[in-house]
This record gives structure tokens, sequence and C-alpha cells, in this order.
């Protein structure tokens, strides 16, 4: 599916109102389209809760694995890594790894170590990544990372075109209101409350926290 992106004159147009130039309506649009194509992609792997939940699924079955693994034998274990060369032996496990030869039993070994390594590795990561998923207040609307995710890239635009920190005022001119008014509109179409909720959460960040610069060849998380 093609996502639809802001014409050049409504980019320029609200490049001309927030920075005084219709020459950063490129710019714009293309972190623009960068949040709308990510707003697109991340619907179909559901609410922040629902990763949250599939996350620590993956973080479970990873440890599980590497535990039901560590009861299979030694050398059936490494058999499992042995390629399909292994297949045409038939004399039973410990004949047919032999039969393989010193090399591919060194190889089936390093295999085993690196999976059983990335197994270790998946369910650490999953469980941090669960740590990194916003927590929101009760009766909050739920929060669609792309809109947090698209509030971050335009605070750091505004900080690269407007050389100053964002506001979070309710004044006209404030970036809240700048925010509010991309993210809103096509192609992103975020409601109100998940903008307003996205841009509470990251004024509450430490400053330590803030993203880097944003350019249109970042790629955004997935």
């Amino acid at each position: 599916m093609t996502v639809s992106s802001p014409s050049h004159d409504k980019s320029e147009q609200i490049a001309i109102k927030w920075f005084g130039s219709a020459a950063i309506g490129l710019p714009l649009k293309s972190v623009v389209n960068e949040i709308a194509k990510y707003a697109h992609d991340s619907r179909q792997y559901g609410t922040p809760a629902q990763r949250k939940r599939k996350l620590k699924i993956t973080a479970t079955w990873a440890a599980k694995l590497k535990a039901h693994l560590a009861q299979v034998d030694p050398t059936t274990r490494r058999l499992l890594f042995a390629g399909d060369a292994i297949a045409t032996h038939t004399e039973g496990t410990r004949t047919s790894l032999q039969a393989g030869g010193p090399a591919l039993n060194a190889d089936a070994l390093s295999k085993l170590i690196d999976f059983e390594a990335l197994l270790t590795e998946m369910a650490a990561k999953a469980s941090n990544l669960v740590a990194q998923v916003q927590s929101q207040s009760a009766g909050a609307p739920e929060l669609p990372d792309a809109v947090y995710w698209g509030v971050e890239c335009l605070a750091s635009f505004w900080r690269k075109y407007r050389d100053e920190a964002p506001t979070s005022g309710q004044n006209t001119d404030s970036f809240g209101n700048f925010a509010e008014e991309v993210l809103c509109a096509e192609p992103v179409n975020a409601s109100t409350s998940n903008v307003q909720t996205a841009l509470r959460y990251y004024f509450s960040k430490s400053e330590k926290d803030q993203p880097k610069n944003f350019t249109s060849g970042e790629s955004a998380p997935h």
C-alpha cells in the first residue's frame, strides 16, 4: 500500500507559517513522509500494550528454547546444526556426526554456540525493549508508537530550522501547536488526543533522553 504524501504547496505553506521560508517545505515533506510510512507500517503490529505483550512472550520463549536445548544430549545438539550433508548418514546420531569428519563437527559446534548466544541476547534485548515501551496514565488514550516518534522527529526538525528548543506552551507559535498541525493532517492523520498525549510524554522526558537530529535519510524504528 502506498502512503499518500502532502503536496508541495501544503508543505510550503506550513514551512512559511512556522519557519518563514518556503524552501523548508521540501525537507519538512520528507520528514512527514517518513512518519506517515512508519505510522502505516506499525498499524499491523498493534497497540503499544499489544507490542509489549509480544515482546514479553518473545523473551520468555527465547529463554525456554535455550533451556530445552540444554536438555538434549551434546552430540544430538551439534547434529541439529550439522547441515544437509549429515542427513545421508543413517547409522545413528553419534556415528552420523563422526562420519561428517572433524571439520563438520567443529562447524556444527560453532553454530550451536552462536545460536545459544543469540537466544540469550534475544531474551535480554526483548526484555529491554519491554521496559522502553512508553507507560501511560490511567485513562489516557492508547498512544501509537508512530505518533510519539513523529513528535520526536518534528522536535529535531524544529531545533534544526528554528534553532530553538521545542516549547510546550499554548501560545500560537509553540512547538506543540506545530506538531498538532502536522501530525493531525494528511498523510499521518493522528488524532488530536494522541498527539497531545505524545507531547505530554515528550516534554516529561529529561534532556539527556532527547532524540538526535533527524534527517530524511534516517531510518524509522522497528
